[in-house]
């Protein structure tokens, strides 16, 4: 363990250049064993850092799959009417869950839709007239 300690401490050293403590011309294996500890302990702490945020994205992932599947089957629980009520088809659901499409981009064309129908709600409409109410408007 002792050899693990300073091999480290010499590998650092000879990167970064700064060379072992000396003492009367040897050198002092007690500080060459410290460093190589602070070293590896700071290499081990560095190593379940980036072990740990993994994890957490992991399961951050999951957590977001499983909420997405839960809101997929909340809305498979609707029936057809008020599916289409909201603007999707049961079609549209299983887009979603086989991942050929996103929810927000249904929402996405929901709102479209919506809006194409409210403007043809403000459209007057055209009623057929007969000949007659033509003439009688006409010379109105």
């Amino acid at each position: 363990m002792k050899l693990m300690h300073l091999a480290v401490a010499s590998i650092v050293d000879a990167n970064t250049g700064s060379g072992f403590a000396h003492s009367a011309g040897r050198i002092d294996y007690a500080a060459a064993q410290a460093r190589g500890r602070a070293i590896r302990a700071r290499s081990v702490v560095a190593l379940l850092e980036g072990l740990g945020e993994g994890l957490h994205s992991i399961f951050a992932k999951l957590r977001q799959r499983a909420q997405k599947r839960q809101e997929l089957n909340q809305l498979m629980a609707l029936n057809d009417h008020l599916l289409r009520d909201i603007g999707i088809s049961r079609s549209d659901l299983f887009a979603v869950e086989a991942g050929k499409a996103k929810l927000n981009e249904l929402n996405a064309s929901r709102r479209k839709k919506t809006a194409v129908a409210e403007v043809r709600q403000l459209q007057p409409k055209k009623t057929a007239i007969s000949a007659v109410d033509y003439v009688e408007a006409k010379c109105a």
